[in-house]
């Protein structure tokens, strides 16, 4: 007979939703469990009872330790924010910073 683990009220999930991908990126639970996303840092965060729970009532909503997935992400630069940015002379000198290189797109 296999023993149930422990569970670890401290540990951090992300709960994907394996129904579909978007692109080749995985789909997660938004915050405040409204819509889902593909960007970690708008992922809703489970605790690892919250996340179990969820699964068992939705098998393909899949439980991930936030610690492995964190270092499995990799940066990437959505289409949307550069279709509106134009190379010219003028602009290759843009901020360096992203944010107000894109607050400036008008």
């Amino acid at each position: 007979m296999k023993t149930r683990k422990t569970l670890n009220p401290e540990r951090l999930y992300y709960l994907r939703d394996a129904r579909q991908v978007v692109g080749n990126c995985l789909l997660w639970w938004g915050k405040g469990r409204s819509g889902y996303t593909c960007n970690l840092d708008n992922a809703h965060l489970f605790t690892e009872s919250e996340a179990y729970s969820q699964h068992k009532s939705r098998a393909s909503d899949i439980p991930y330790p936030k610690d492995l997935i964190d270092g499995l992400a990799s940066r990437h630069v959505v289409h949307q924010v550069t279709d509106c940015l134009e190379w010219t002379e003028e602009n290759r000198d843009a901020p360096q910073d992203t944010k107000e290189a894109v607050e400036n797109i008008a």
